[in-house]
């Protein structure tokens, strides 16, 4: 057996335990495709590994031309940390479910709700001796909820980068249906230029899309 690791059998056991709250996720449908009536929409869990690939690309890349461009002052982020919050950006609905403006929950209560449930996480880790993971998690969280720091910043569009991808990809195979919605509500919140950028990419692919079907 390697020895390059160790766990005790508690912390495993509140390791399991985590997983297989986070593991919902995986059944938690995107509420706004379900509103649209897109059928068998996505899963919370689809969306975050998706935002966590963009993650990767574009803040690697951003990194190399900041790097490359030294005449231009570019924010460079870590990456590593830009990872972290996109995996667990979402989190929180693996307990309370995906609450959208249409669900009539004030977004105090949305927050106190989400709070709670990554609160519950982390101390379920703490309990089993992995406090360490425990506050992790609830920080990368808690750092895209305030959305102050270029990661976070970064992360928070391209979630909206991923939705408008994902609006795209349901009218290609759902021709009947018009979500540029999807797209025009993402280029308003977006903030970083690497947002922007992308989105116009979305949206000159969107320009290629057959007219609406009856």
């Amino acid at each position: 057996m390697s020895s390059v690791s160790h766990l005790t059998k508690e912390q495993a056991a509140s390791i399991v335990d985590f997983l297989r709250t986070a593991g919902r996720l995986k059944r938690v449908p995107r509420a706004g495709w379900v509103r649209r009536g897109v059928p068998a929409v996505e899963s919370v869990a689809d969306h975050s590994l998706r935002v966590a690939m963009a993650a990767i690309a574009t803040a690697a890349t951003t990194n190399k031309n900041s790097a490359t461009n030294k005449d231009q002052l570019v924010e460079t982020v870590d990456l590593a940390r830009c990872i972290g919050i996109a995996v667990v950006h979402d989190l929180a609905e693996a307990v309370v479910g995906d609450i959208t403006p249409h669900d009539g929950i004030s977004k105090e209560e949305k927050a106190r709700r989400e709070t709670g449930a990554i609160d519950d996480m982390r101390d379920g880790l703490a309990g089993g001796g992995c406090g360490d993971a425990g506050e992790a998690i609830s920080q990368l969280w808690a750092e895209y909820e305030a959305g102050e720091t270029p990661e976070a910043r970064l992360v928070k569009d391209l979630d909206k980068v991923e939705m408008a991808i994902q609006a795209l990809e349901y009218q290609e195979e759902h021709t009947q249906l018009d979500l540029s919605s999807f797209q025009q509500s993402a280029e308003k919140a977006t903030k970083t230029q690497a947002g922007h950028v992308l989105l116009e990419e979305v949206a000159r692919r969107r320009r290629d899309l057959p007219p609406l079907s009856s």
